[in-house]
């Protein structure tokens, strides 16, 4: 037994002394557990931290490697782009790599300059002569219809019943033969139905000219015309629609393509577009056979005239006409037509032999001396690719007020003796 404590502590009463296990006291057994505890947290968070760093190295790889892997990256992302590629390749170098690295860096892709591919050059389409002239000869075996109110006509009546029977014999060789009805103003086509109802009935083909192309004749002493292009379009489907489907000649606009120079480009332009107009609409009847006008020996070159009527008509079926009011002589006309031919595919052509069996002065064409009468007008001319001689102009019909004549288009009978006598 021990003797009471002096603190007063008095022992529990437990079993005997020697048999007791010592316990400690209650608040040392906590601290105990609380260092080890201590002990253990220290040891994870040691373990922590030395993880955590084994963990940073390994994924911290040297500048240089991570560099090469963006800049590969890139690289191949612009590749799609040849200039982008070659310009990034340019301003950026590659860097060493570190040692230690597990790989070297691969070297760079050269991306070869793109070509610059020039752009295409667009020609503009050839044109494709498809013209009535290149098929056989559309007016073989025509004969061509005598208009009973021709001014030749009316006067040699008028003539006769005066008694003047010289005079009238005279004139009547100019109204035995067949001549062009002139279609001048927005209100002429309305006669050509009844005409071609009369030349249908007679076994006959009317030849009719359109004349009545705005800005006629430059100003000049047939001046006038339709008032614009709409209203000559208008005038153009009144005799297209007057032909019907029946059988004619139409001689289309004497002297407006060799004389357009005296207009504006864009009046120039203006009048290729209304020839081709005219073309197209006096085309939709398919027994119509069309010659645009292309001047006379005199005036232009002959590839200068191809070169004008090629512009207006293209490849639209058409033939064209020469010499037409003029006073060459049926020879050289047909010369000048040959060489137009030749340089616009083939065409043929019809010419004018109306003043073309005198001798003229050059250089003069209005009313001149010495012209007179040339060939009859026929269909069998015996030369290839020469569809017709015509008499175009009314024979007697006057030039203008030049050398003592009346207004255009007016019959002179003094002069129309001249030409037939």
């Amino acid at each position: 037994m021990r003797p009471p404590s002096s603190t007063g502590f008095t022992p529990r009463p437990g079993p005997a002394e020697n048999d007791r296990v010592m316990t400690p006291p209650d608040h040392i057994g906590t601290h105990i557990r609380a260092l080890g505890l201590f002990a253990i947290s220290l040891a994870l968070m040691i373990a922590l931290v030395l993880a955590g760093g084994a963990t940073s190295d390994a994924r911290v790889a040297p500048s240089g490697v991570h560099h090469q892997h963006k800049h590969h990256h890139h690289h191949q992302k612009r590749a799609h782009h040849p200039k982008r590629a070659h310009h990034h390749k340019r301003a950026h170098r590659h860097h060493p790599v570190t040692a230690g690295s597990p790989k070297a860096a691969p070297a760079p892709v050269t991306v070869p300059t793109p070509v610059t591919v020039p752009t295409p050059v667009t020609l503009p389409a050839p044109v494709t002569v498809t013209a009535a002239s290149t098929a056989s000869d559309p007016l073989a075996g025509d004969h061509f219809y005598i208009n009973p109110s021709d001014s030749a006509v009316v006067a040699e009546q008028q003539l006769q019943s005066e008694g003047q029977t010289t005079e009238a014999a005279t004139i009547e060789k100019i109204a035995s033969q067949p001549e062009a009805v002139w279609l001048t103003s927005a209100g002429a086509p309305s006669v050509v139905p009844q005409l071609m109802s009369a030349a249908s009935a007679s076994g006959t083909v009317p030849v009719f000219v359109a004349y009545d192309i705005p800005w006629r004749d430059c100003g000049q002493y047939s001046s006038g015309g339709a008032a614009d292009p709409a209203d000559y379009e208008q005038f153009i489907n009144s005799l297209t629609s007057g032909l019907g489907q029946g059988k004619a000649v139409v001689i289309v606009e004497p002297d407006a393509l060799t004389e357009m120079s005296c207009l504006s480009s864009a009046q120039q332009q203006t009048y290729d577009q209304l020839i081709g107009y005219a073309v197209q609409q006096i085309d939709t009847d398919a027994n119509a056979s069309v010659y645009v006008d292309a001047g006379n020996p005199t005036w232009q070159p002959a590839a200068t005239e191809a070169a004008l009527l090629q512009q207006a008509i293209g490849s639209a079926k058409a033939g064209f006409a020469v010499n037409v009011s003029s006073f060459s002589s049926a020879a050289t006309a047909i010369a000048y037509g040959d060489a137009i031919s030749q340089k616009a595919g083939g065409r043929h052509f019809v010419i004018d032999t109306s003043r073309a069996g005198g001798s003229v002065a050059a250089g003069q064409w209005c009313n001149p001396a010495g012209a007179k009468i040339g060939a009859d007008p026929t269909a069998a001319t015996g030369q290839a690719g020469l569809d017709a001689y015509l008499w175009i102009k009314d024979v007697g019909e006057s030039d203008g007020t030049c050398n003592g004549g009346p207004a255009a288009g007016q019959f002179w009978l003094s002069y129309a003796l001249s030409l037939a006598g």
